[in-house]
């Protein structure tokens, strides 16, 4: 009677040890599943970090060489003044005739400035759009 007993508990025992591994199994399922969800998320929110950072970059290379290209023409423009100076104090010519030239090229360069400050201005409306 007493091994009966004892066997009946052992089942017991046992169907209850097969219940709480079942629960842990399901629990550690949900867990998992849960996990991974969570790491898809960040997984998708680094990649959108990364694309707007690798935008960011592209915009201020291209502002970079905005810049560099307007320096580069201002700095030609101002060859060119100094050249025509240089010219008409040399050569006698009219100087009537000179500064009006003189003022184009000054007119030129503040048209390249004003173009360079709304080139500045865009690059900033775009930076903060993809903020």
């Amino acid at each position: 009677n007493e091994n009966a007993q004892t066997a009946s508990q052992a089942s017991v025992k046992l169907q209850l040890s097969e219940q709480l591994n079942e629960q842990l199994k399901e629990r550690h399922q949900k867990e998992i599943k849960e996990l991974k969800e969570a790491l898809k998320a960040k997984e998708a929110a680094l990649a959108e970090a990364l694309d707007r950072a690798k935008n960011t970059a592209e915009a201020r290379r291209g502002e970079v060489e905005a810049k560099q290209a307007v320096e580069a023409e201002l700095a030609a423009e101002r060859e060119k003044v100094e050249q025509l100076m240089s010219a008409a104090s040399s050569s006698g010519a009219n100087e009537a005739e000179t500064a009006a030239t003189l003022q184009r090229e000054a007119d030129h360069r503040q048209r390249l400035q004003q173009e360079q400050e709304r080139n500045k201005v865009v690059l900033e409306l775009f930076h903060k759009q993809q903020v």
